[in-house]
């Protein structure tokens, strides 16, 4: 058991290794930079791939007791208990608290991304704009430079 409350232990270490990792980049994005997003995905990732690998270990140690979970009850001290059950109620916290984060983090891409939506439009517009207002002598060069105007005639 000492095995399986040593995993959860590092899953809970992950766990708040990932919620700073969301707390640094929100704060990174509240302000409006979001230059280490790829950055931010990426060691996002590798906590998850981490993650993952744990649970197939604890899966692993548990797998036996599926089929009969009184033994497993049956071989767990009281204090062996205690200690999973506070471990499992920190990780339920934890992950809590990061599904917040992740929906403030959401929060401000999608409010970067409107953002630079406005931006574009009010680009292509200003450049539509300064098309209508083009001066009649440069679209006379302009036909000049297509072959339209034949100079030697």
């Amino acid at each position: 058991m000492e095995v399986l409350i040593e995993i959860l232990e590092r899953k809970n270490l992950c766990l708040r290794n990932f919620h700073r990792l969301c707390e640094a980049f929100l704060e990174e994005i509240s302000k409006g930079k979001a230059d280490s997003l790829e950055e931010f995905q990426r060691k996002r990732q590798s906590l998850v791939n981490v993650l993952e690998d744990l649970e197939q270990e604890s899966n692993k140690i548990l797998g036996g007791y599926n089929s009969n979970p009184e033994l497993f009850e049956s071989m767990l001290s009281s204090q062996a208990r205690e200690q999973i059950s506070h471990l499992i109620k920190t990780k339920d916290s934890i992950i809590k608290a990061i599904v917040d984060l992740d929906l403030q983090i959401l929060t401000h891409i999608d409010q970067l991304k409107n953002e630079t939506i406005q931006k574009l439009n009010s680009l292509q517009s200003s450049r539509r704009t300064l098309t209508a207002y083009r001066s009649p002598l440069e679209k006379v060069e302009q036909a000049e430079n297509s072959g339209i105007i034949d100079k030697e005639a």
